[in-house]
């Protein structure tokens, strides 16, 4: 359907971008980069191309253009949540855990119902060792969402790192009850 829109209305950046999105979900990155980057050639100011470009560069571990890309995205649209929580991953998976922090609570304060944020910043303090601070994220996370299986398992590391084995292993439960109800 995109090829067909696309085919008829090359300018067309919403058409553009989604067809990139099918190729970055196939594996596809090659063919997703020159999209989005025809669709950020046509309308520079389109935020969402240059997170969903990002997004591609992360998945290719190629965080650094994803962070220039995901900080040119929140200059054009400064109340872009998921930006700021893309940008947090690529600061975390780069070791800049300051930054990350800093764009979880951002993209929280903008979003505050979005448990994956919450879930990623307690991804960052369990990293840096603060345990406590981390398990008060994912429960934040879970009350969003208790079906957020992710958060159950994060969680349980935090408890395992803490020495709550009864708790770690109740929450492992839940992940796996979780991953089981995906298939």
């Amino acid at each position: 359907m995109w090829q067909d829109v696309v085919g008829k209305i090359p300018t067309n950046v919403r058409a553009l971008s989604n067809l990139a999105g099918v190729y970055r979900k196939l594996g596809m990155f090659d063919k997703a980069l020159e999209l989005y980057r025809n669709a950020i050639r046509i309308a520079p100011t389109f935020a969402e191309a240059h997170n969903a470009l990002a997004v591609t560069y992360m998945g290719m571990k190629q965080y650094e253009v994803a962070i220039a890309h995901l900080t040119e995205a929140v200059s054009i649209k400064p109340d872009y949540a998921s930006a700021y929580d893309n940008r947090g991953v690529a600061y975390y998976s780069t070791g800049q855990f300051d930054k990350a922090v800093a764009d979880y609570q951002r993209s929280i304060s903008l979003k505050p119902e979005n448990p994956l944020a919450y879930n990623n910043l307690g991804n960052v303090f369990d990293s840096a060792g603060q345990h406590d601070l981390a398990i008060a994220q994912y429960d934040r996370a879970l009350g969003l969402d208790p079906d957020f299986s992710e958060a159950y398992h994060n969680r349980a590391l935090a408890y395992q790192s803490k020495g709550l084995f009864d708790a770690a292993t109740k929450d492992f439960e839940r992940f796996q009850a979780g991953q089981a109800e995906k298939k």
